[in-house]
Parts: C-alpha cells; sequence; structure tokens
C-alpha cells in the first residue's frame, strides 16, 4: 500500500483528474504493485461485496485514492474464462458447491484486485458485467485457484 500512496500523492500534485488520467494512475499503481502471473495494464482495487453464484461477484470499485476524496463506483464482474455451476435448476448442488468455495477464497472481500487476463482492457460480456478475474494482494488468482481446487470439479466450462 506504500507504492499505492506515493503514486496518488504524485498524481494529485500534477492535478490530473480527467477519465484518462485516472485510467493512467490505475495503469501506474498496477504496475507499481508488481502483480505477478499478470502482463496486462489493468488492475483494479475492489472490495467483493456479494457473491452471486459461483462466477458472477457484486463489487466496489476504488477509482482514485485519497488525494481525490476515495471516488468508488459499484459493478458486476463475470469471471472471466471460466463458466461454473449454476446455483438454480439441475445444477443446484454443484453451484452452491462452487459459490461456497468462492466465498470461501475471497474472504472478508477487502485487499483485492480486478484483472484483465491477457487482454489490454476491461470488456463486457453479454450481460453487461465486466469481465475480469480477481486477484489477491499476494498474486493468487481466482481463475487458476477454482481450476486446480478439489481437482477443478466446481468448474463446467472453460
Amino acid at each position: 500500500m506504500v507504492k499505492y500512496s506515493r503514486t496518488i500523492k504524485k498524481l494529485a500534485i500534477q492535478k490530473s483528474t480527467s477519465s484518462v488520467d485516472i485510467e493512467k494512475s490505475l495503469f501506474i499503481m498496477a504496475t507499481n504493485n508488481n502483480i505477478p502471473g499478470y502482463c496486462a495494464p489493468y488492475y483494479l482495487p475492489c472490495k467483493v461485496l456479494s457473491v452471486v453464484d459461483g462466477d458472477t461477484y457484486h463489487v466496489e470499485i476504488l477509482l482514485t485514492g485519497q488525494a481525490f476524496g476515495y471516488l468508488t463506483t459499484t459493478d458486476t464482474i463475470r469471471l472471466a474464462e471460466l463458466n461454473l455451476w449454476e446455483v438454480r435448476g439441475a445444477e443446484k448442488q454443484q453451484g452452491l458447491a462452487a459459490k461456497q468455495v468462492v466465498k470461501d477464497w475471497i474472504g472478508d472481500g477487502i485487499g483485492l484486485w480486478a484483472a484483465t487476463s491477457g487482454s489490454r482492457e476491461f470488456t463486457r460480456g453479454k450481460y453487461g458485467r465486466l469481465v475480469a478475474d480477481i486477484v489477491r494482494q499476494d498474486g493468487s488468482s481466482l481463475v487458476q485457484y477454482l481450476r486446480t481446487v478439489d481437482g477443478g470439479i466446481h468448474v463446467k466450462s472453460g
């Protein structure tokens, strides 16, 4: 978090307030934090507010830091690359198990990053959700975790 604070202070001195400058600041923050396993430049600090099902989450995203008054927004994230079992219908039991595995990995939902995985910018999926991976501060990826935990049984496809 020290690097994050220094970056924000530098940007405050430069009086960077446009949306383009905010995107640049997010790139600088991510680059300075050296999140392993990701070459893409986009990382958004976020807090997971709720887990809808195994691959859909309501999040609060930090857009700016203390210098700009902690501007946040809420959004819905669709986990990139994977399709997990649904929590309704015939897949309900598998879906609830996958949802619990995700909740356990996310914990209190604080100190996480929404990250692109391979593309240079965030995209929106079929239902308007932000497509991203969730990454911890230690660099561990939810996508990678779900592919390996319990032999990958919580992943329907991907």
